[in-house]
């Protein structure tokens, strides 16, 4: 849709006039010094008495300055009246884009209005493009011209017809994607960069340059409507060791346990013998019968203790045999088995008539 040429030109006088006021600091970007501001000033006032007095061109070229000098709202919207009325509606759109996020909150919603209909006025004319990168930080250029780094916050504004979108950073092969623009709808664009060294894409550097883990060649199926297709990022990982080591421990701990209650059992098997030996020689006999002589009791107790002491020796050295063959197979698996499973390992007593013992509960 086109704007009648008369109403058009009195809409820009009236948007002119009402931002005749000076710049304000609050909406503006940090200037290079009040030398600068004061000259931004004054060329933007300059730049709306030359296009009151009709000169456009030079209007443009003064409005062009200020706003080299400082970025604000009211010289975004004074310099994209301008440039539609010159036919540069892509310049336009990128200027009005720029006075709308910037505009205000205290400011007059009827100038925000204004600079929102001839905003509409200029996207007639152009095209659009949201522009995403694999990789942060890699420049962006449209048709050479730089317009930023990724991420790219903001659409870009370009001419309709075939345009070049291109993205460069150190490290990775420069990307090209081409794209034919309409007018009016936004269009998105994917641009994927591949890594000189590993030739992974999107691959992190920090993981390249250890050289910890896989490393993967991706190939890319391109597709003519939607670029080529993105692989997820290389996730470079370490299988956990604590199992083993903490399943190590256990089993020599247990291995030990068996051992010392032996030599102890051993030793009470030993005091057994001796009792015994002497209850025969004063006329005793054994087993024990009938009223017990007090030698007879204390044989009784240190066969017991010397039972128990072997059957707890035989349960240390079944649970670190036990343990030591888990993780023996615990550490195989770290080793030789690929990163889908993780593994889990538990003990938990066991007591019953007559028994005693720990029961292994494991996962791998």
């Amino acid at each position: 849709m086109h704007t009648h040429p008369i109403r058009f030109s009195v809409r820009v006088l009236l948007l002119l006039a009402a931002l005749s006021a000076p710049s304000r600091p609050a909406a503006s970007a940090p200037a290079t010094g009040a030398d600068a501001a004061q000259e931004a000033d004054a060329q933007f006032q300059r730049g709306k008495l030359l296009y009151k007095s009709g000169n456009k061109r030079e209007a443009y070229e003064a409005l062009t300055a200020a706003w080299a000098l400082k970025k604000s709202y009211d010289i975004a919207s004074n310099l994209g009246s301008v440039e539609l009325t010159l036919g540069k509606a892509r310049d336009a759109a990128e200027h009005f884009a720029y006075a709308i996020r910037t505009f205000p909150a205290t400011g007059s919603k009827k100038q925000l209005g204004q600079v929102k209909k001839l905003f509409d006025d200029a996207r007639t004319q152009v095209g659009a493009l949201v522009i995403k990168v694999s990789v942060e930080g890699a420049e962006v250029l449209v048709d050479g011209k730089a317009v930023g780094r990724a991420p790219l916050a903001d659409e870009v504004y370009v001419d309709p017809g075939a345009r070049s979108v291109e993205a460069r950073l150190g490290g990775y092969e420069t990307a090209t994607q081409a794209v034919q623009v309409a007018t009016g709808p936004v269009q998105e664009v994917t641009v994927a960069l591949v890594s000189v060294a590993a030739g992974v894409v999107g691959a992190p550097r920090a993981a390249v340059d250890a050289g910890v883990g896989e490393t993967r060649e991706v190939a890319l199926p391109l597709n003519k409507k939607e670029g080529p297709v993105v692989p997820p990022p290389l996730v470079v990982e370490r299988r956990p060791l604590w199992p083993v080591v903490v399943g190590g421990v256990l089993a020599v701990g247990g291995l030990a346990a068996g051992a010392g209650l032996t030599v102890a059992a051993n030793g009470k098997a030993s005091d057994v013998a001796m009792l015994q030996a002497g209850l025969h020689k004063s006329g005793g006999h054994y087993p024990c019968a009938g009223v017990p002589a007090p030698n007879c009791t204390i044989l009784r107790d240190t066969a017991a203790r010397q039972q128990f002491m072997s059957d707890a020796a035989f349960t240390s050295f079944l649970a670190g045999g036990t343990l030591a063959l888990a993780t023996v197979g615990l550490g195989a698996w770290t080793v030789l088995k690929p990163k889908d499973s993780q593994p889990s390992l538990g003990l938990a007593p066991m007591a019953g008539a007559g028994a005693t013992g720990v029961v292994v509960v494991g996962q791998w």
